[in-house]
């Protein structure tokens, strides 16, 4: 017989209807009780349990609208024949709880799949389960005192855009959880005016004041507390803690670069004695001095003869230095701590010996968070002017100043 085949245009594609398989009522999988998958979906918190996935599952991710994009699939197949199937433990387990995952459509697919059996064994998909389970049920287990408000800065770093991952931000944040789905982000990458002009310092400084001010009066008579991200100049780190101030209780973190998985997450442990800081003072002290330098080396030694070049007036200098500088030198939370003794330890001694000061001059190389604690650290009605420098090259260039018009007697 011969077949004769019909012509086609490119504006006429054939259609080519393909009937689906019919399948066997004893194919079909044994439906799960109500009160089984109801279960399920409460462990599950809605969203899909394949790693790193995590989807909701209730609601269209691109419209909001409510939808159904759940999938429950066996781990231990429903039939022997199935992926990861026995003929002894499948019947037992096809409407056991701790067989089933709640997925999202894509993934159920390819836990139903034989071809993927080998990637996705038993073993596998149990951690899946247990994991994502176990973080739902710990983050639900969370008092209200554990509810934190996620403040973010990001800004160039000199030509760098800065972005940060907020999906790290949240895992960093453990125990803790974020009051709202909303948080406070600073986002500086759309100024383009180069560090060096003074008026890159102001549209960024008038920025970060405005959100810092919103942030406080919504937080303002409750029991607040503060989870701080940043990546931008140090100066503009420095006025992002005087502006949050340390009435505010608040965790400070660290983007650790050499740390794939988790970055911005602190190391366990306690710091060692070369984890630790050490504090120099002027060999000599001249109590009508009006002009003081404080200096923290940390992620680098600044040379003396740098700040004396810089301010060319005369003045004393107080230096906090790690006793191990380096870029990777705050890994443990606790060293926030030892910085913030240390430098409120500077400036009350810098009040007493140098009852005329009117200023102190803030040079830092300083990881991201001890940029924060030492704005924090300032007490608006005590401390002298602080004048915050900014490397620019070779050279320091003042770039703020805070608590401007405060003068001593």
């Amino acid at each position: 017989m011969t077949r004769k085949k019909t012509p086609t245009s490119a504006s006429q594609p054939t259609t080519v209807k393909v009937e689906p398989e019919p399948t066997a009522k004893n194919d079909r999988r044994p439906p799960l009780p109500v009160k089984v998958q109801n279960e399920l979906w409460g462990r599950a918190a809605g969203r899909c349990e394949f790693k790193d996935c995590n989807i909701l599952l209730y609601e269209d991710s691109l419209t909001g609208q409510r939808h159904n994009a759940a999938t429950i699939a066996h781990i231990v197949a429903a039939k022997a024949d199935g992926p990861r199937g026995d003929p002894v433990r499948s019947p037992l387990l096809v409407k056991a709880i701790e067989n089933l995952m709640l997925t999202c459509k894509l993934h159920g697919s390819l836990i139903d799949n034989h071809e993927y059996v080998d990637q996705f064994e038993e073993a596998v998909l149990l951690d899946y389960k247990r994991k994502h389970e176990q973080r739902i049920k710990e983050a639900t287990a969370a008092l209200d005192d554990q509810r934190t408000a996620l403040l973010v800065l990001q800004g160039r770093i000199g030509t760098k855009l800065s972005r940060i991952n907020l999906a790290e931000v949240r895992k960093a944040i453990h125990p803790r959880w974020p009051g709202s789905d909303e948080e406070t982000t600073i986002d500086l990458n759309d100024l383009i005016v180069g560090e060096d002009r003074a008026s890159y310092w102001e549209a960024a400084s008038e920025q970060i004041k405005d959100e810092i001010k919103s942030l406080l009066k919504k937080l303002k008579g409750k029991s607040a507390h503060v989870s701080v991200f940043a990546l931008a100049p140090v100066p503009l780190l420095t006025l992002l803690g005087f502006q949050l101030g340390s009435r505010v209780d608040a965790d400070l973190f660290q983007c650790h670069r050499d740390k794939p998985q988790d970055p911005w997450c602190w190391a366990e442990g306690e710091p060692l004695s070369e984890d630790k800081f050490e504090l120099f003072e002027p060999e000599t002290v001249d109590a009508e001095l009006t002009d003081i330098a404080l200096v923290v080396s940390v992620s680098r030694k600044i040379l003396p003869s740098l700040v004396n070049s810089t301010l060319n007036i005369p003045h004393a200098r107080f230096e906090i230095r790690a006793r191990s500088t380096g870029t990777d030198f705050l890994k443990y939370r606790s060293q926030l701590t030892l910085f913030a003794a240390e430098h409120r330890l500077v400036m009350k001694m810098i009040g007493e010996q140098f009852p005329k000061v009117r200023r102190v001059h803030l040079f830092q190389a300083s990881p991201i968070p001890l940029a924060i604690e030492a704005g924090r650290n300032l007490i608006e009605k005590a401390d002298p002017e602080i004048i915050v420098y900014e490397l620019n090259g070779d050279t320091y260039l003042p770039a703020l100043t805070l608590n401007a018009g405060r003068r001593r007697a």
